[in-house]
């Protein structure tokens, strides 16, 4: 018998390995991401972003077609991104460096941000095609004004005043300035003009604005819910529950960020357990929408149901989009 030489072993050797591999040699590894999901209420999940950089807020424009997001660089400047089609990853810079927490208008093309531009955070206008920037906090109102919206022409955000988160409303001209009390990251309800959720001490609370009243709404006693937001209908509450860890005395420490991570020596170290919940908007029917050890945060609705989030699923952070079934719920 003739024997094979020691070289065809070697590449018949390589060969199969290379098929055992699935032809990935050198390539990142696939994860199977149904592991992280409460499969039986999120549905059709899709990764919408492909590179890897850190992102916070992904934020649907009204039509649900584009999307603005948070991105840090790998020099650890934080931008504002916009991709134009929601189903292409291909993104296009709108505001680069210090900015933070983007917030459509109903027009489709304006948007609301924090920036620290002038040294310390104003809230700023701008419109994704462009035609500069418009200062609508033309002084601060407190120390890091942040995380505007926009309903009509009423402007929230949260500020520090004297040392303590407190939400304000203002008109879009930056007059008729009010203090509605503690708290943080507010947002409007979709149907009724005069309430708002927000949380405070990571407790999560609606407003009505009729009588200045805050309910709570539902609270963990040993975690932080954080950055809760209605669905379409209004009858339905997303939010993240977990830890946030920011390193006092940095960029995303001043301008408020409240990442979901800490940092050591430049790589990303996971907190425990970050997840994405759903409950009615009365507080009942609580139910964990992402499980397992990874981190899944900065939750939103857009106005066609869909959801969308911040996610470690893929051993990287990326921007997931999905369905809850709620019906099952």
């Amino acid at each position: 018998m003739k024997r094979k030489s020691p070289l065809l072993t070697v590449i018949l050797a390589l060969s199969l390995l290379f098929v055992l591999l699935g032809g990935c040699v050198g390539t990142p590894e696939i994860v199977a991401v149904d592991q992280f999901w409460n499969t039986a209420l999120l549905q059709n999940v899709t990764r919408l972003t492909h590179d890897g950089l850190e992102k916070l807020l992904p934020r649907v424009s009204p039509d649900g077609t584009m999307m603005l997001y948070n991105e840090q660089s790998r020099e650890g400047q934080w931008s504002i991104m916009l991709l134009r089609d929601i189903a292409l990853p291909a993104k296009t810079p709108l505001v680069i460096g210090d900015a933070y927490a983007p917030a459509w208008y109903d027009n489709n093309n304006n948007f609301l941000y924090a920036s620290t531009d002038r040294g310390d955070n104003r809230i700023i206008r701008s419109a994704i095609s462009g035609g500069g920037r418009t200062f609508l906090t033309r002084t601060t109102v407190g120390r890091f004004d942040h995380r505007p919206t926009i309903r009509d022409d009423t402007i929230l955000f949260d500020s520090d005043i004297n040392g303590i988160r407190q939400i304000i409303s203002m008109r879009e001209n930056g007059t008729e300035i009010t203090f509605l009390g503690e708290g943080e990251a507010p947002v409007w309800h979709p149907t009724d003009p005069d309430k708002f959720l927000f949380t405070r001490n990571g407790r999560i609370f609606e407003m009505d604005l009729l009588n200045i009243q805050a309910t709570e709404l539902y609270g963990d006693p040993n975690t932080r819910c954080a950055l809760p937001s209605y669905s379409p209908d209004g009858q339905f509450i997303l939010f993240q529950r977990g830890p946030d860890q920011i390193i006092p005395g940095t960029t995303s420490a001043r301008a408020g960020l409240n990442l979901p991570f800490s940092r050591t020596a430049g790589n990303r170290t996971s907190t425990d357990g970050i997840q994405i919940f759903v409950m009615r908007s009365n507080g009942t029917f609580l139910s964990a929408l992402t499980i397992a050890d990874i981190n899944s945060y900065n939750p939103s609705w857009d106005s066609n149901g869909f959801i969308y989030f911040v996610s470690d699923a893929s051993g990287l952070p990326e921007i997931y989009r999905a369905r809850i079934n709620l019906e099952a719920h």
